[in-house]
């Protein structure tokens, strides 16, 4: 028995989509792998959390890898966040996690994953539609723009390239039609999310 632990926000936990987002799209492949083949048994672990950024995930993250590791088998850490850091406050001038900050925090993660696996992938946020969030309708004063995605997304594909990490960039993926509320992706969002992942997990398998 081997696992998939698939760590994020509330785009990882699949926010907004009936079938329950790209993850639960994973798993439904990967159970269908399962049964096709008896010699073969993974479990996906969806571990995103509505708002959370790298400071949140830090703090739980090696504590979730610790209690689903099985000695002897093998372990995938998927990891996708960006969006909730970048988010920018309008009346405070600042970001929720500085650009500084999420530079250290996925060095972090990535240092603290390398303990456990050497199959890790990091995923891009997707882009979001700056027509719908600036300010966003459901977080006071603040704002999720494009040009903010794009920078903290730019990071995270320089701290993989340093880690030898395969970077997944979905960034210019998705169109603004599948954005459910100008953020999280709609199920054909989802569905091209998982498109874009697939062949790179699929060598880890």
């Amino acid at each position: 028995m081997s696992q998939i632990l698939v760590f994020g926000d509330s785009i990882v936990y699949g926010a907004w989509d009936r079938e329950g987002g790209w993850v639960s799209r994973l798993r439904k492949t990967i159970d269908e792998k399962n049964l096709a083949d008896k010699d073969v048994y993974w479990l996906v672990y969806n571990l995103g959390i509505d708002g959370n950024n790298s400071k949140d995930l830090l703090k739980r993250f090696e504590p979730e890898i610790k209690a689903r590791l099985w000695p002897g088998e093998e372990t995938i850490i998927i990891m996708s966040l960006g969006v909730n850091d970048s988010m920018y406050d309008n009346k405070k001038k600042a970001f929720a996690v500085s650009q500084e900050e999420y530079e250290q925090n996925l060095q972090k993660l990535l240092s603290v994953a390398k303990k456990y696996t050497s199959k890790i992938i990091f995923v891009s946020s997707p882009p979001v539609d700056d027509s719908r969030t600036n300010p966003a309708p459901w977080t006071e004063n603040c704002s999720y723009l494009q040009k903010y995605i794009n920078k903290y997304g730019d990071i995270a594909k320089s701290v993989c390239k340093k880690n030898k990490i395969p970077f997944v960039d979905v960034r210019d993926e998705l169109d603004r039609d599948m954005l459910e509320d100008g953020v999280h992706p709609n199920s054909e969002g989802h569905e091209l999310i998982l498109n874009n992942i697939w062949p790179v997990l699929e060598r880890f398998l």
